[in-house]
């Protein structure tokens, strides 16, 4: 999306839409990884 904003000097909507799709994504994965980390510590101490 910076190439393309460089080149032609304004952004394309159907780009800037997908980088913010792949971003958020990103973030919700990130998130659930954590919570899921921590809930397996979690059990893992209940455990023993």
């Amino acid at each position: 999306a910076i190439q393309y904003y460089v080149e032609f000097g304004r952004l394309s909507t159907n780009l800037t839409l997908v980088g913010a799709g792949v971003f958020f994504i990103g973030i919700v994965l990130l998130i659930t990884a954590i919570l899921l980390y921590s809930l397996v510590s979690v059990v893992r101490e209940g455990r023993n």
